[in-house]
């Protein structure tokens, strides 16, 4: 607010709780517009990294920014093969169409895998009876029902692999099952000890099923399983082995658990020849002891900075509980850097999601300096005070916020020379009546600028091209807030595109990759396409779609979304990835055109990517 130059400070972490810290940047002076800073450590692929900062003015530091995660993922690696889950190897099944199901895989890069499945009557799989391709996953497992009646009294062979969309892994280890529809396979056991979701205070745990029935045999066995991952196939896998029925109930004690972990369990009964259905999966959490809550990690004010309001609310970054106990958290706020001249105080602050906030009771006093802290209890214990930060109250004026984005959407395609620029309004701590500038760029050059937009009360203030831009043409665009003393900081910049269309309607089109290798290896590129206001994504014909003229659309897979969570719809498509690498030129801003139909409406939309050899 004082127009101080300004320096920044970067804090690099490897959780989100803000407790491992990776690297630091120190004070580093302001870049133009945008301040940078390069980590300099290697950092881990396919790992989630956490990051802040702050400004300083010589005197005050500001706030911390909210939290940003990011993943490293330089490679994409395929999924793993996934695991055999039912029917079990060499079992009978009771049905000519029987469901299969597999644990499923992990993947590094991705949760969204879907599953291909192939069922044949040889080992060898030189004769297929039945194959599907891209099942979506379920939780834990996912399952596939055989299409087409499998022969009685025959051997059947089976296999699955995942696919993360780009690269297929290894399929499953071959399985075998036998059809036979005249023995019944037993109903499915019900695990009633321990309740889903509930502790159990020792590493020996007593896990119970209530019997299954069957009306062909009243000898039945059962097998259970426990793991602390919902696919069981972790190292720490535990199963029973096959048990004898017991009476009404059937119990296994699963030995030597580890404390304060979280597992699943489930079971499965068999009559010698047919497995039941696998019960539901139970979760319970093993907790011998008590543990107290770590210490919280300091939120904002940041430590050494300024506060506009005599009652300013302080915030953590919540603790950790190992035992997943509810905290509660006490604040305590002095007068004095020796924590002796309590100002205020509070306890039992319910935790709130990532971070916890106590607005401070009372008023303090312009131009002096407090010293805070917080820790957390979880019912029984409280874990170990923050270390203590300091703020001073300083509530002179202060420039308005930045304004935010309300239209065009980020990235749109726009078919008028003239659009109209709209920001939801900034807010002002000193309630000023205030202005807006707005920029307008192309390729980092200024081409039109405007100021003294007054404010909208409706909380949306526009701004009307007056002159037309180009067609064919990519534009950045930003605003800022006057209060008639300061400037607030200019809006994040915005992007949109013109493309006049030569078909009824544009559509807003976005490329995936942003950069194509033409080396790069996968089977498809994706592309999302938004449609106006009163046009319906669920209506387009995919097969009219067209990339550049040429390439159509795969009928599948689809999907319907929001992928860049801008509350309009979108569609997904695939397009064959050799055939547009193929078309497509290298350089630096290629156009791809997207065309086709929705309903009897013709439509366009345009994208600019990378290609590169």
């Amino acid at each position: 607010p004082n127009d101080d130059r300004l320096r920044y400070e970067f804090e690099l972490y490897s959780d989100a709780n803000l407790t491992i810290l990776i690297a630091t940047s120190g004070l580093m002076d302001e870049g133009t517009a945008i301040t940078t800073w390069q980590e300099p450590a290697s950092l881990q692929e396919n790992a989630w990294y956490f990051w802040r900062a702050r400004a300083f003015d010589g005197l005050l530091y500001g706030e911390w920014m909210s939290p940003a995660a990011f993943r490293v993922n330089v490679t994409n690696e395929a999924p793993g093969a996934p695991s055999l889950s039912a029917p079990s190897e060499a079992a009978s099944v009771d049905t000519t169409t029987p469901l299969l199901a597999v644990n499923n895989a992990t993947d590094p890069d991705s949760i969204n895998l879907t599953y291909n499945f192939v069922v044949a009557s040889d080992p060898g799989f030189t004769t297929v009876v039945a194959s599907q391709v891209g099942v979506f996953e379920g939780t834990g497992t996912t399952s596939w029902q055989v299409p087409v009646p499998l022969q009685e009294n025959t051997w059947y062979y089976w296999t699955a692999q995942a696919d993360d969309w780009l690269i297929t892994g290894p399929w499953m280890s071959v399985a075998s099952f036998f059809v036979n529809t005249t023995n019944e396979a037993p109903s499915a056991p019900v695990i009633i000890e321990p309740a889903d979701g509930t502790a159990v205070a020792s590493t020996d745990v007593l896990i119970t099923a209530l019997n299954s029935t069957d009306p062909d045999s009243s000898v039945l066995t059962y097998l259970f399983e426990a793991d602390t991952t919902p696919a069981f196939d972790s190292p720490d896998r535990l199963i029973s082995g096959s048990l004898p029925q017991g009476s009404g109930t059937t119990p296994w004690l699963a030995p030597g658990l580890r404390d304060n972990t979280w597992y699943y369990t489930r079971v499965r009964a068999n009559d010698g020849q047919a497995d039941s259905p696998l019960s539901e999966t139970v979760r319970f959490f093993v907790n011998t002891r008590n543990d107290a809550p770590t210490a919280p990690v300091l939120a904002n004010p940041s430590n050494g900075s300024g506060v506009n309001s005599f009652s300013p609310a302080l915030s953590v970054h919540n603790a950790t509980d190992i035992d997943n106990d509810i905290l509660t958290y006490e604040f305590e706020i002095y007068a004095d850097a020796s924590l002796t001249s309590l100002v205020g105080s509070a306890s039992g602050i319910q935790e709130t999601a990532l971070i916890t906030s106590w607005v401070v009771t009372g008023s303090l006093t312009e131009n002096s300096t407090y010293y805070w802290r917080a820790r957390a209890f979880d019912g029984q214990l409280y874990g170990p005070w923050m270390a203590p930060a300091s703020f001073m109250v300083n509530t002179a004026n202060d420039a308005p916020t930045a304004p935010t984005l309300n239209s065009p959407a980020m990235g749109s395609s726009l078919s008028t020379l003239t659009p109209v620029l709209a920001i939801n309004n900034a807010t002002d701590p000193d309630s000023d009546v205030l202005t807006y500038d707005f920029e307008i760029y192309t390729e980092g050059v200024l081409v039109k600028s405007t100021n003294g937009i007054p404010q909208n009360i409706s909380g949306v203030t526009s701004y009307a091209v007056t002159s037309s831009l180009s067609d064919n043409t990519t534009y950045q665009w930003r605003a800022r807030a006057y209060d008639g003393d300061r400037y607030g900081a200019w809006m994040d910049m915005a992007t949109f595109s013109i493309h006049l269309s030569s078909q009824n309607i544009t559509a807003t089109i976005d490329f995936d990759p942003n950069t194509l290798d033409q080396k790069s290896k996968g089977n498809w590129v994706t592309v999302y396409i938004e449609l106006p206001a009163g046009y319906n994504v669920a209506n387009i014909n995919i097969s009219f779609l067209r990339l550049n003229g040429f390439i159509p659309a795969e009928a599948w897979p689809y999907a319907i979304g929001d992928y860049d969570h801008d509350g309009i719809p979108d569609l997904m498509v695939k397009f064959e990835r050799n055939a547009v690498i193929n078309l497509l030129p290298a350089g630096d801003k290629i156009k791809v055109t997207v065309t086709g139909t929705v309903g009897s409406t013709t439509f366009e939309g345009v994208d600019t990517i990378r290609v590169i050899h």
